[in-house]
């Protein structure tokens, strides 16, 4: 597992071009960097994940996640993509599995946007379709539509609010609401931290909610990585590295 996630990582990194857009630093709220017109993004997204034992499963378990996807300028301030996940969990006690993950697709949109890039105004949407193997997605197609609300101040702080609702065939529609924050401390280099709470029940509560911090880094215009390392109500920890390459 662990092989096939640096593989697709390398990849990605080594892949050459020409820069055409931004890739996003969030990955829990949409940020209002895209590719240019018809122009493509490729990227891969690598996670670890602890997981504490929730009934039905009484184990402890780690799961892997190895996540291709891409993203394209279609029209003028519309974004399409799509993310093809593989899966991996490992319980304390059972067998482990693997395979593949639920595939999604959906669309982007800058609805409103100043003069300067902010304030801005992103409708978003994404079918995820029943395409994992068992235990391993959601076991139904879901719909997720959301509105990113996002300003800059200072042209370094950059703020997300991001609404979204996810509605399911067979359990009760579940609602999300995150938020994101972004210090640019140079062209190259920047500090994030991002949160969510989400109306799935967990133990007790009505709710989840998950919180995660990074950094992000692009050693030159077309090439980005992301760190991200957090914590939550379902995650006891997480860690995870996006590449992102536009051309």
């Amino acid at each position: 597992m662990i092989r096939k996630a640096l593989l697709v990582l390398a990849l990605v990194s080594l892949t050459a071009g020409v820069s055409r857009g931004e890739s996003s630093r969030l990955m829990l709220s949409v940020e209002n960097k895209m590719p240019a017109l018809h122009h493509l993004e490729l990227g891969a997204l690598a996670q670890y994940e602890d997981v504490p034992a929730v009934f039905p499963a009484w184990s402890d378990s780690e799961a892997y996640l190895v996540e291709p996807y891409a993203r394209f300028g279609l029209f003028r301030n519309f974004t399409v993509f799509t993310r093809v996940p593989y899966a991996a969990v490992e319980p304390d006690s059972g067998d482990s599995y693997d395979g593949l993950g639920d595939v999604s697709a959906g669309f982007e949109l800058v609805a409103f946007e100043d003069y300067f890039d902010f304030p801005y105004i992103i409708p978003h949407a994404e079918v995820i379709f029943d395409t994992a193997d068992e235990g391993l997605g959601y076991g139904d197609t879901r719909l997720l539509g959301g509105v990113a609300i996002g300003t800059v101040v200072d042209d370094q702080w950059h703020y997300v609010l991001d609404v979204g609702y996810m509605s399911s065939d067979d359990d009760d529609d579940l609602y999300r609401l995150s938020g994101g924050f972004v210090w640019d401390l140079n062209k190259q280099c920047s500090l994030l931290a991002e949160g969510l709470v989400t109306g799935e029940d967990y133990e007790d509560n009505s709710y989840t909610l998950y919180g995660q911090g990074g950094i992000s880094y692009r050693p030159f215009e077309e090439l980005s990585y992301v760190f991200y390392a957090g914590t939550g109500d379902a995650v006891d920890f997480s860690a995870a590295l996006k590449i992102a390459y536009s051309f």
